[in-house]
């Protein structure tokens, strides 16, 4: 019985006895599905989405999963839900990235960007645009970015996905434009708090950004904890 050495980020659990669960974990050598044991000695309650753990593996002649042994948390995602805001912007982040990654293969570089960005969530205190600001910079670590030709007070068009001018632009499209445009141009956590994106441009910058997804890397219709997302954070 051979035994792996993991580092990894939990994406999703699921019952699949009275004493196991599946577990898929993206790795830097993709996502994949692992078996564990339930037990109340054992905090595989802290295997919940957003966990960082290092991880040993088993598999076993004729089984269908790979068991989990020796799960390390390096990042428990535990204290997240006692901050409602933070707790809604984690369970919008899960869900994006359980359809980014759910049947993702190995990419070392994607990895380690989405490991460290969870890692920067979790352990730094809260923004409230730091799931816009990943959505931005995932997409431009997958190479599907928005051409950066913005000028001020043009408007962003999600098919073409570049800047263009327009007459009849409302000041909610040239605002959402422009953020886009200081979201591509800084780093993944904002350094001072005018760097944030203001609120009442939230609402419209995500919608922007969700129907980018949709249009040209990954269907994002749908999230379930959108509307909590936007009541906490954009209303």
């Amino acid at each position: 019985m051979d035994t792996d050495k993991y580092k990894g980020i939990v994406l999703h659990t699921i019952p699949y006895s009275d004493t196991r669960n599946i577990v898929k974990i993206y790795t830097p050598g993709g996502t994949n599905a692992y078996m564990v044991m339930r037990s109340k000695k054992q905090r595989n309650d802290a295997l919940r989405p957003m966990t960082l753990v290092n991880f040993c593996s088993s598999k076993r002649e004729n089984g269908n999963f790979a068991f989990l042994r020796d799960v390390e948390y390096v990042n428990s995602a535990m204290g997240v839900h006692y901050q409602l805001p933070k707790a809604a912007v984690s369970m919008f982040l899960n869900e994006v990235l359980y359809r980014l990654l759910a049947d993702a293969g190995g990419d070392e570089c994607m990895f380690s960007f989405v490991y460290k960005a969870v890692d920067v969530f979790c352990e730094r205190d809260f923004v409230p645009d730091f799931h816009l600001r990943f959505l931005v910079h995932n997409a431009m670590k997958t190479g599907v970015s928005p051409v950066d030709n913005y000028h001020s007070d043009w408007v962003f068009d999600e098919q073409s996905a570049h800047f263009y001018r327009s007459e009849n632009a409302s000041c909610l499209q040239q605002q959402t434009a422009y953020w886009l445009h200081q979201l591509m141009t800084q780093d993944l956590y904002p350094c001072c708090q005018e760097q944030v994106v203001p609120k009442d441009v939230r609402n419209a910058l995500l919608d922007c950004l969700l129907n980018y997804y949709t249009l040209h890397i990954a269907d994002l219709s749908g999230i379930k904890s959108l509307e909590i997302l936007k009541s906490l954070l954009h209303d």
